[in-house]
């Protein structure tokens, strides 16, 4: 009776055994499955940081590139400015510019008249 009653204990510790066993298994697929997962992930996340890092890298790039334009821009609406100030003075000039050949004018009229007599 003991000997059945120690079979009957072996083969209870022997289906634990397999039971355990299952568990382990089932356990270690899991693992893997998890690490796996993980390592999908940490590649994916690794990507995404470097496209991360060359969109920053191109946006940075294109901050400088755009205030560059803007400096040229506001060159340019300086000298438009100048220009259009040139421009507007320039019928007073020429008034300027008349009136004075017209006096150089007469002047030279006047001495060549007063020579004569």
């Amino acid at each position: 009776m003991m000997k059945a009653r120690h079979e009957s204990e072996i083969v209870k510790l022997g289906h634990d055994i397999d039971e355990e066993d299952k568990k382990q298994e089932f356990l270690r697929r899991q693992y893997r499955s998890i690490m796996g997962k993980k390592d999908i992930l940490s590649a994916h996340l690794l990507a995404t940081d470097i496209d991360h890092k060359r969109m920053q890298t191109a946006i940075e790039n294109k901050s400088v590139e755009t205030r560059g334009v803007m400096n040229q821009y506001e060159t340019l609406q300086t000298e438009l400015k100048q220009a259009k100030m040139k421009y507007c003075d320039l019928p007073k000039q020429q008034k300027d510019l008349q009136a004075s050949l017209a006096l150089k004018e007469i002047k030279r009229s006047y001495w060549l008249h007063s020579k004569r007599t």
